[in-house]
């Protein structure tokens, strides 16, 4: 079992007590400890926060990408990904300036339809849960977008841990031995 102040030191950090006091839906929002250990946090509809180490917010506002909210949360290293579901589009933002520095799709492409989800492994290969019922994967060495794994549901979050996957579909969550696939 997992008490409530592991789950939001996990979550946030050391500063957790702050951070879950001062928003009002922790369990909702994504976060992620940035390289500087500013703490970020994201909810689905864009609302977003910047914390300090100590747990104080210093920032907030919205992302948005063509004036559509932005959600879900994959850091890399100084950047941090997130996606589109209006525009279909994962976007690469830095963490120094809060910028967008790469996207990949668009509303007229078929790269992402409808994305729900994204996340970055260790190797730094980025993988959004597309269509409904498709994982695609962004190559971390150059950014070619190819599929990855199909489902004959639809699939909701997936996460890749070096030989192991963790896929949430509709009808529950799955552990995917990825030598097996």
């Amino acid at each position: 079992m997992l008490t409530k102040n592991a789950y939001l030191l996990k979550k946030f950090g050391t500063a957790f007590k702050p951070i879950s006091e001062t928003i009002p839906n922790f369990v909702q929002c994504d976060a992620a400890i940035l390289y500087d250990r500013r703490i970020l946090t994201i909810y689905p509809n864009g609302e977003a926060g910047i914390f300090d180490r100590d747990g104080d917010l210093f920032w907030s506002g919205y992302f948005k990408y063509h004036d559509e909210a932005v959600c879900c949360l994959a850091l890399e290293g100084k950047y941090f990904w997130c996606i589109c579901p209006a525009e279909n589009c994962a976007i690469r933002y830095s963490c120094q300036n809060m910028q967008i520095d790469l996207r990949i799709g668009g509303k007229d492409a078929q790269t992402f339809e409808r994305p729900t989800h994204i996340s970055v492994d260790d190797k730094g290969d980025i993988f959004v849960c597309s269509g409904g019922n498709k994982v695609r994967k962004i190559s971390g060495e150059n950014y070619l977008v190819s599929d990855y794994l199909a489902f004959d549901e639809s699939i909701k979050m997936f996460y890749k841990y070096e030989s192991y996957s963790i896929a949430v579909l509709s009808s529950g969550t799955y552990l995917i031995d990825n030598n097996e696939k």
